[in-house]
Parts: structure tokens; C-alpha cells; sequence
């Protein structure tokens, strides 16, 4: 140890001078680093290579050696508070983009939930859109039925006051001959009576009457004219209140038709505006949608924004950590450290070395 110890003493020059020549590396280098140097007001590409040339011939004390040295080392000063200052920036705009990372996200959950809201709502509905196109479903059948029932209606009806027609002809017909007028064709008496379901002896009886003059007319055949009109008579009533039954229908049935046509018209226009309606509420959840996407992209686009602001501050430190570390170089050219107090450093270093090895020695012994 005290003969290593001794060699260390022996060469201080040299290890001043080899200090010295990595000090002057370091500071020639971070001269010419142009990361370094992109700040505004930054010395420029020239003036830092000429100073980088000038510093291997700069470790000593003359005057123009101590001026190189200075503006060494305020140049690398200069880079170092520039970039210390964008660290701080660059941290205060990661802080600030928190902020704003946490308001977007917030915004984010709220544009959800108003999405959820929107789907919630053109479901609703759509089912009322469902339920409306089952109504205009039974609207629609109703409305056949209604329309099929008063075509039946209409057709008796027509029916009826046809018979009526026919039988107050028939009638008609009967009174002229009873009056004296001979039927030219009684083909039409005869026919209503088989319709009015007379007995076959009448209607035999009055093809015989219908022949015969005023003058020829005897007490039976007066008889069977009586019966004649009793019967066509009692027909012609019983095909009135049909006549007036199929009316009171018909009206009740038009008036149905009328009604279950314009609740269709009602149910169809009903059904129209709920579909509107779902149309617009699915513009909606699209829109709502839209926003909700763009409200993730901007939770993404402020935390990518953090992310730089962050690897732009370590970078920015890292610049402020290479420039202060090449001004503390320039800083031990001015103002080397004192041949004693570097014995006294090796001195200490040799003592821990040889105490290493001891160690080691005495531990492989020991095994």
C-alpha cells in the first residue's frame, strides 16, 4: 500500500494533465453538441466550433487562455439555465395537462351516460313505433271488415227495396184490374205471389180471375181479389220492415265504416310521427355518439400531450445535467484542485483499493 501510495505521489503532473485532457473533452463536446445550443439567443454553430478548437490550448493562466475559459464557460451556463428553464416549463405543462386530462375525462363519462341516455330513448322508442304499427295492424283489419259489412249491407239493402218495389208494382198492377183494366201480362202478379209463398189454390184461382172482364167477376172471384190484396198487402209490409231494418243497418254500418276509416287515418298518421321520431332519436344516439368518440380522442390526445411535456422535461434535464457537468469542467481549468488535496484523494483511494483486496484475500484464506 505506502509503495503504491508513493508512485501515486510521484506522479501528480500527470494526473492533473490527464484531468485536465478529460475535462477539455467533455467541455469540447457538449460545445458541439446542437441539442445543446436550441434555445434563442444560443451561441452559434461558429463561434461554439471555434471556442471547441481553442480549449485544448486553453488550460493555463494567460489572459487570452482565462478569456477562452469564460466564454466557455458562459456559453455552456447560458445552455444549462436554458434548458433548466425548459424543464421547469415542460413540468409545469405536464401539471397543467393533468388537469385537463382529468376535466376531459369527465367529459368523456358525460358524453357516455348521454349516449346510454339517447339509446335508452330510440329504444323507447322504437317499441312505441312496434306498438303503434300493431294498432294500425287492427285499425287496418277493422277497417275491411267495417267496409265488407257495409257492402253487405248496402247489398240487402238494394235488395230489399227492390222486392218493396216489385210488390207495390205487383200491388199496383192489382188495383188497375180491380178498377176495371185488364192485364196485358200478369206474369209479374203471379211471380210475387209465388214469392210471398201463396197457397197454390190461390195462385191457380187468380191466374182464372185475371182473365175475366168486370162484367164476368162473380162472389168468388170478389173473394179471391180480397185475398189477392191480403196477401200482397201483408208482403209488401213484411218487405217494407226489412226494407226499413236493412236502412236502420246500413246507416249504422256506414256511420261504423266512417268511424273505423278515420281511426285507421289516425293510427296510420300516429304511426308516421312515432317513426319520425325514432328517426330523429337515432340521429341523436349517432350525434351523441360522435361526440362521445371525440370526447375519447381528446382524453387520448391530452395524455399524449402529458406524455411529450414529460419526456421533453427529462430530455431538457438531461441537457441542463451535460451542460452544467461541461461548465464544472471549465470551472476545474480555472481553478484546478491543489497537488495535496489530489495525493490526499489518491491516497485515500489506494488505502481503499488495497483494503478491497486484503478483503478478498483474507476471505479466499478463510475458505
Amino acid at each position: 500500500w505506502f509503495k503504491s501510495a508513493q508512485c501515486q505521489k510521484q506522479r501528480p503532473d500527470l494526473q492533473a494533465g490527464a484531468m485536465a485532457a478529460g475535462d477539455v473533452q467533455m467541455i469540447c463536446k457538449a460545445l458541439l453538441d446542437p441539442e445543446l445550443f436550441v434555445f434563442a439567443d444560443a451561441a452559434s454553430s461558429d463561434t461554439r466550433t471555434m471556442l471547441a478548437a481553442a480549449m485544448p490550448h486553453a488550460c493555463g493562466d494567460h489572459s487570452y487562455q482565462k478569456e477562452i475559459q469564460g466564454l466557455a464557460r458562459n456559453t455552456l451556463q447560458s445552455a444549462q439555465a436554458a434548458a433548466k428553464s425548459e424543464g421547469v416549463n415542460f413540468g409545469e405543462e405536464a401539471l397543467k395537462a393533468e388537469a385537463l386530462i382529468q376535466e376531459a375525462k369527465e367529459h368523456a363519462e358525460a358524453a357516455a351516460k348521454t349516449t346510454q341516455m339517447a339509446s335508452a330513448d330510440a329504444a323507447a322508442k322504437a317499441a312505441a313505433l312496434e306498438e303503434q304499427k300493431a294498432k294500425v295492424l287492427v285499425a287496418v283489419t277493422d277497417d275491411e271488415q267495417a267496409a265488407m259489412s257495409l257492402q253487405v249491407a248496402t247489398e240487402n239493402h238494394n235488395s230489399a227495396a227492390e222486392q218493396k218495389a216489385s210488390a207495390d208494382a205487383a200491388i199496383a198492377l192489382v188495383k188497375s184490374f180491380e178498377a176495371g183494366e185488364l192485364l196485358e201480362d200478369p206474369t209479374e202478379v203471379l211471380e210475387m205471389l209465388k214469392t210471398a209463398r201463396a197457397e197454390k189454390a190461390l195462385l191457380d184461382a187468380v191466374v182464372a180471375l185475371l182473365k175475366l172482364q168486370p162484367s164476368e167477376r162473380g162472389e168468388f172471384d170478389s173473394i179471391v181479389l180480397a185475398e189477392l190484396n191480403e196477401v200482397l198487402g201483408t208482403f209488401a209490409g213484411s218487405l217494407q220492415h226489412t226494407l226499413d231494418e236493412a236502412g236502420l243497418e246500413l246507416k249504422d254500418l256506414t256511420s261504423e265504416a266512417l268511424g273505423c276509416g278515420a281511426l285507421k287515418e289516425v293510427e296510420q298518421e300516429r304511426e308516421e310521427t312515432a317513426s319520425k321520431t325514432l328517426l330523429a332519436a337515432e340521429e341523436t344516439v349517432e350525434a351523441r355518439r360522435a361526440e362521445e368518440e371525440a370526447a375519447k380522442v381528446a382524453v387520448t390526445d391530452r395524455e399524449a400531450g402529458r406524455s411529450k411535456h414529460l419526456m421533453e422535461q427529462v430530455l431538457a434535464q438531461d441537457r441542463s445535467a451535460r451542460a452544467e457537468a461541461a461548465a464544472a469542467a471549465v470551472e476545474r481549468l480555472q481553478n484546478p484542485p491543489a497537488p495535496e488535496a489530489m495525493e490526499v484523494d489518491d491516497t485515500k483511494k489506494v488505502v481503499s483499493e488495497e483494503t478491497g483486496r486484503s478483503d478478498v484475500f483474507m476471505g479466499m484464506v478463510g475458505a
